[in-house]
């Protein structure tokens, strides 16, 4: 089976939630849409099943406001969180909306399998600690994506998240990475095949890793620039 990894912004206001209580972020904040997804927003609240406009109803005292603001997703995200776990959505009842609206302008970023040559790119094929988000190495910088506090450190594969100071330091120092450097990093793995380099490292495989190092920059200049932190995982 092969090991993917995705990355997603947070709120600030998230990020306060899952430290106060880390079950929030698998059991709410993970599932939710945001503003980038296709899924449908609510725009006819009678085409809403009893459940749904129950639940609706639950969360807020003016369902008029989730009108194109919410997602048919978010709420049956949330009527399945009912359905599982009650007692978490009775005690998060009270915040439900205000939670689902603070992370609406967060994305989410799959990489797949390729993310572990993306990140041994950044990190110029040299092994780093989970809580070390950058260090030198003969004048380059490494940078661990990946990096960041556990959420629940009792997992096996935790997943992460990175303070919004630490975003804005991992933004800045990929941006100093142009394409010039990354060519000349992937041509060192290329011709290393170092083990911590992972494997499968090929010259016709460069084209889409660039526009994966690119997609990652603008992920974190986006998050930088709105102020959110973000949240990885490997598994």
């Amino acid at each position: 089976m092969s090991v993917t990894a995705w990355l997603q912004h947070i709120s600030s206001n998230g990020l306060q939630r899952i430290k106060r209580n880390p079950e929030v972020f698998e059991d709410v904040l993970m599932d939710l849409s945001s503003a980038d997804d296709d899924e449908p927003l609510i725009t006819d609240f009678s085409e809403l099943t009893p459940k749904q406009l129950c639940v609706l109803k639950e969360i807020t005292s003016d369902i008029g406001l989730s009108h194109e603001r919410l997602s048919i997703w978010d709420i049956d995200s949330l009527e399945l969180l009912k359905s599982i776990y009650p007692d978490i959505y009775e005690r998060l009842k009270p915040e439900l909306y205000t939670i689902v609206i603070d992370e609406k302008e967060c994305e989410y970023l799959d990489l797949g399998d390729t993310w572990s040559f993306v990140d041994s790119l950044f990190r110029f094929g040299t092994p780093m600690e989970p809580s070390t988000i950058r260090s030198n190495l003969n004048g380059y910088h490494r940078i661990n994506i990946f990096s960041g506090k556990p959420i629940n450190p009792s997992d096996r594969w935790p997943i992460r998240y990175q303070e919004v100071y630490e975003v804005q330091e991992m933004s800045q120092l990929l941006a100093s990475i142009d394409e010039s450097e990354i060519q000349c990093r992937f041509e060192e793995a290329l011709r290393t095949q170092s083990p911590v380099y992972r494997y499968g490292w090929h010259q016709e495989s460069y084209p889409q890793l660039l526009e994966f190092c690119k997609i990652v920059q603008l992920f974190y200049r986006k998050a930088a620039s709105k102020g959110f932190g973000i949240v990885n995982a490997i598994g």
